[in-house]
This record gives C-alpha cells, sequence and structure tokens, in this order.
C-alpha cells in the first residue's frame, strides 16, 4: 500500500492521519531528491503543513513534524532561493527544538538542523 493510499483510507478525523500525512510529505521529498520536480517538493511541503495542523501543539509528533518541514523548505530555499523559505526554515527549526526534550537524542540532530538553517 502507498502513502497515498493509506491516506486516502483514513478518515479525516482519525488520529493516524496526520502520521500519514507525514510519512506521505517525506515519501514526495524523497521523488523530489531523484526527479528534482518543484512539483514534487511543493506536495511535500503541503502533507507536512497538514500534519502539523492536524497535531496538537504538546503531541511529541510535533516536533517531529515540524524538523521534517524544516527539511523540505531547506531543499526548496536551495533550489530557488526565496528568503521566505529560510525563514520559515529557520522558524520550524526553532520550535522543533523547543518542543524536544533535552534529554531526547533527537534533539541533537534538530539543534544540527537550526544550526545549518542560521
Amino acid at each position: 500500500m502507498t502513502n497515498e493510499q493509506a491516506l486516502k483510507l483514513t478518515h479525516n478525523s482519525h488520529p493516524n492521519r496526520a502520521m500519514h500525512l507525514n510519512n506521505l510529505g517525506i515519501a514526495l521529498q524523497n521523488l523530489f531528491n531523484k526527479t528534482r520536480s518543484m512539483g514534487d517538493l511543493d506536495r511535500a511541503i503541503e502533507a507536512k503543513e497538514q500534519a502539523l495542523r492536524l497535531t496538537p501543539g504538546s503531541h511529541l509528533s510535533q516536533a517531529l513534524y515540524l524538523s521534517n518541514l524544516g527539511s523540505s523548505l531547506q531543499s526548496r530555499f536551495r533550489r530557488i532561493g526565496l528568503m521566505e523559505d529560510l525563514d520559515r526554515m529557520i522558524g520550524t527549526n526553532e520550535q522543533a527544538v523547543k518542543l524536544t526534550p533535552e534529554d531526547l537524542l533527537d534533539r541533537v540532530g534538530r539543534l544540527i538542523s537550526l544550526g545549518t538553517a542560521l
């Protein structure tokens, strides 16, 4: 089953919908890395933004989804150079770091991503 099929089968109010959207976003970004198609990258960003909108701010997945969105924004910034993408990338990475507990190993990677963005 593909990520798009899983998403189609998941009701809008289902608790796993955000996870399926995030996974679709990752798959689309991977596709962009192979094809260099901006349409794939734009769809990846859109899917990751939708995942964030469906995830409560206090949920641990929020930091993961923010970090993943930051990665896609970084790819688009590198490709077309929009300052808005750079600003959003910095903001999403800052939020991801703030939401990640200090004792969680993922925090190191998120700090590195933030440092790269700056």
